[in-house]
């Protein structure tokens, strides 16, 4: 059922990102950068699944394809970058897992932005296909 696929995954996510909020305010400062971004990132994340859920499940490989290579470009150019001293992200916020030079935070934030992108313009293109097929379009442009 949609629906109820929707309702779990957008309960879920809220539930991720009032997590966030509490290490936001509540946990040591170690956990802050994790907090704002499980906070920031979950809710637009939540209101893509209320609409559009099934559809990013029911599109995985696209979904996941979409995701996974540039989460691991940006990684790659990001450790890079870490690594050669062009900035640096203050240890004092981290929860101290690093793969290489890239923090868990800094890999996490660029999987969820990745996964905004994705599922946003995947729902857009859905959309955009059904308001076509409504008005008896065939989308040729």
């Amino acid at each position: 059922d949609p629906r109820l696929v929707r309702i779990l995954g957008v309960s879920l996510l809220l539930s991720l990102s009032l997590f966030g909020w509490f290490l936001v305010f509540f946990a040591s400062e170690f956990c802050l950068y994790m907090g704002l971004i499980l906070g920031w990132a979950l809710p637009v994340l939540a209101l893509q699944f209320a609409f559009g859920g099934h559809v990013t499940l029911r599109e995985s490989k696209v979904t996941t394809i979409g995701v996974l290579i540039p989460t691991l470009y940006l990684c790659l150019a990001d450790a890079y970058a870490i690594s050669m001293g062009v900035w640096a992200i203050n240890e004092r916020y981290l929860i101290g897992i690093h793969f290489g030079q890239l923090p868990l935070e800094e890999a996490t934030f660029f999987l969820l932005t990745n996964c905004m992108v994705v599922q946003g313009a995947l729902l857009f293109v859905r959309a955009s296909e059904k308001v076509s097929q409504a008005s008896g379009g065939g989308g040729g442009g």
